[in-house]
């Protein structure tokens, strides 16, 4: 088989499962306590082509190039989006705590954890998101 038609075989059957096997021996992921597939893959309502959304929590602040540069080379495809969740919007938090799949987990329980915070923080703040939005569609 053709290299490229090889990788394009691999990108189209990559599942979460495999991708947290690769995930979780790579260094790059050495760092971090949560990686999450966010987003239509995770829903499985992704099309072909549809990118990768990965949502990582470190310790530190994550280094998002080197993970790009990782993911890329494991999903065999540059349509690979890395978010670091603590300093993205309370709207993206929420979707990936909603929708995520946890792909690395240190400990264990680190996405329940990021779960009940993420849809907490939308709870308290949801009202004064909404009611901006709406202004500003107004001001429209």
């Amino acid at each position: 088989m053709h290299p490229a038609a090889a990788a394009r075989r691999t990108l189209m059957s990559m599942t979460p499962a495999e991708l947290r096997e690769r995930l979780s021996i790579n260094p790059a992921a050495a760092t971090l306590r949560l990686a999450v597939l966010y987003g239509s893959r995770a829903r499985a309502d992704s099309a072909d082509g549809s990118d990768w959304d990965i949502g990582v929590l470190a310790d530190d602040s994550p280094d998002l190039p080197a993970l790009s540069a990782t993911l890329t080379v494991i999903l065999g495809t540059d349509e690979v989006d890395v978010v670091d969740l603590s300093r993205t919007s309370a709207l993206l938090r929420y979707r990936a705590a909603r929708d995520g799949i946890p792909l690395l987990e240190r400990p264990s329980n680190e996405f329940q954890r990021f779960q009940l915070e993420a849809v907490q923080f939308w709870c308290d703040t949801e009202i004064v998101i909404r009611s901006a939005h709406e202004d500003v569609l107004a001001a429209l």
